[in-house]
């Protein structure tokens, strides 16, 4: 996580957890980014 994003507060005063990580963010983006390519490009 960038080092310009604390979320710290969030995560204790309101149990809040991100659903992605950075791993999990980028390989959410390319499996999109491929979908979109294929239906611009079809």
């Amino acid at each position: 996580m960038p080092n310009s994003i604390d979320d710290t507060i969030a995560r204790t005063d309101w149990g809040w957890k991100p659903n992605f990580d950075l791993e999990a963010m980028t390989k959410d983006m390319i499996k999109h980014l491929k979908q979109n390519y294929k239906t611009e490009n079809a």
